[in-house]
């Protein structure tokens, strides 16, 4: 999900675990349940007549992706929990 992100690709993908802190459902991706077939395919056909909207939520993930999973930023935030655990 995240390599696929910071592609620019737009991504449809089940609600499991962290997926939901990368995908912002009708805004970075789309959602849906784990075992809703009906529900993938949906979300896959209406992305297969909508270049456009793809193209927005690729642009969109792709972004998100700068913007907070970088490996700068991971290691800006481990570096932050280490401070803080030293402090206290």
């Amino acid at each position: 999900v995240l390599e696929a992100s910071a592609s620019g690709l737009p991504v449809i993908s089940t609600c499991h675990e962290g997926i939901q802190d990368v995908i912002i459902h009708g805004e970075t991706g789309l959602l849906v349940n784990e075992h809703d077939v009906e529900g993938m395919a949906k979300h896959m056909q209406f992305l297969a007549e909508d270049f456009s909207r793809a193209k927005t939520l690729g642009t969109k993930g792709k972004q998100r992706i700068q913007d907070y999973f970088t490996s700068q930023k991971q290691l800006m935030k481990l570096d932050e929990l280490i401070e803080r655990a030293i402090k206290s």
